[in-house]
């Protein structure tokens, strides 16, 4: 069988997915779909997705240790960071800069939030764009 075959019968069975845990590629509908905790994950237009990702399992051991990594892993700085990305994402350069409180109103956040989720970010990757609210960090 060619590989072009095998690639049309495959396909004629349906769509493919894999288990998250161990790599054990299936067929969609063979697969556990669960939903697992992970906080960088924001849903870029249902908003009551946020922190919650669709994904597959081969089986109930397999989904049930996703789950539970994903509830291990949870970072509220990152999830709160995730969602400042998407806030500011949609944001044309030309607008005017928004006040610390303005940004932390559009992404969801509270002012402190706001800043825990910088603080995050300063000391995972360092300083980059988000220098005019930097303040906040410092109490003031």
């Amino acid at each position: 069988m060619t590989m072009y075959q095998h690639a049309m019968k495959t396909a004629a069975r349906g769509p493919q997915a894999f288990c998250e845990w161990c790599g054990h590629t299936a067929l969609e509908a063979s697969l556990h779909q669960i939903v697992v905790a992970d906080s960088s994950y924001v849903d870029p237009t249902d908003f009551t997705r946020d922190g919650r990702r669709r994904t597959h399992a081969c089986c109930t051991e397999h989904a049930s240790r996703l789950m539970d990594y994903g509830t291990r892993t949870w970072n509220d700085e990152q999830f709160w960071h995730a969602k400042l990305r998407r806030a500011t994402r949609h944001c044309p350069q030309a607008v005017p800069t928004r006040t610390p409180e303005q940004l932390a109103s559009q992404a969801g956040l509270t002012a402190e939030q706001l800043a825990r989720a910088l603080r995050w970010k300063d000391q995972l990757h360092g300083p980059h764009y988000h220098r005019p609210v930097h303040h906040l960090s410092t109490g003031r």
